[in-house]
């Protein structure tokens, strides 16, 4: 199946962006599409195979059953106080997750209400696409089997660029093999770009290192990067642990003695114009 202009469009944006993915907002694949044709847009690439999205909830509701729970004798309620508390504030009304008081960090809130509804306490009525990405499909079918038709120019030499060089890549990657170099499944799959983990997924991977690791909340930033590069790049876990700290949800802490770690695990940190390396990270 042949895509649309804006549905090429869209797909060769995703194909110039760094990784291959993007914020849904940033991409425009005519001059004034409105979200909601941007997200229709996304929904039927992604049931093609050809990108995946993240998702966040953006509102929700108490359900029947969580309703009825909320009535319950609440010294035996099947629930967490975390939750219980989550429950009793959309008692009356819908709510989205930043209508809730400071108890929960953003990714907690994501969590707690998907838990609640996966058990069919709350209803989720809305959800936001966050991230779009290619998928292996997606640039299995714009290597080959794409065929751009039309005489209206479509898109701008940046987006060309990127699918010369996608073709470009292909051949080269044929001709090697066709020289004698034998390619595996498992080298094929390699060179396709891994799906960037969101920020809760980051978050995730710096809770859980600093339990194994036992680092009393004062994880060393060359741990987090040997787990999460790649399939991040290093300005790109850079930009991911600052997003969590602008949310609030981790501290970056400064170097101050360099005696106790080698100088490849020094380079981790993250240097700053003023202070040492940005070299801890801790959980709020």
């Amino acid at each position: 199946m042949n895509p649309t202009a804006t549905e090429l469009k869209f797909l060769l944006q995703l194909l110039a962006s760094p990784q291959h993915r993007s914020p849904l907002d940033r991409l425009k694949p005519t001059p004034k599409i409105s979200a909601a044709d941007r997200v229709r847009l996304c929904q039927k690439l992604t049931k093609r195979g050809w990108v995946d999205r993240t998702e966040t909830i953006t509102q929700f509701g108490l359900a029947a059953p969580g309703r009825v729970l909320l009535g319950l004798d609440t010294t035996s309620l099947p629930v967490t106080p975390d939750e219980l508390r989550l429950l009793q504030n959309c008692r009356d009304k819908t709510l989205r997750p930043d209508d809730l008081p400071d108890f929960l960090s953003p990714s907690q809130r994501q969590t707690l209400i998907q838990t609640l509804a996966d058990r069919g306490l709350i209803l989720i009525l809305r959800r936001a696409i966050t991230d779009v990405w290619l998928t292996p499909e997606g640039l299995d079918f714009l290597r080959h089997e794409c065929e751009p038709k039309g005489t209206v120019p479509l898109v701008s030499g940046d987006l060309l660029g990127a699918y010369v060089q996608l073709l470009r890549h292909a051949m080269a990657h044929s001709s090697g093999s066709g020289n004698g170099d034998q390619s595996t499944g498992d080298e094929t799959t390699a060179q396709q770009p891994q799906p960037l983990p969101s920020l809760a997924q980051v978050l995730q991977v710096i809770c859980d290192l600093d339990r194994e690791l036992n680092s009393g909340n004062y994880l060393p930033l060359f741990l987090v990067r040997q787990k999460l590069q790649p399939p991040f790049s290093r300005e790109g876990l850079d930009g991911a642990l600052y997003e969590l700290q602008r949310n609030d949800l981790i501290e970056l802490g400064s170097i101050q003695e360099v005696s106790h770690y080698t100088p490849e695990q020094l380079q981790a940190g993250i240097p700053q114009n003023v202070g040492g390396s940005l070299f801890f990270v801790s959980t709020r």
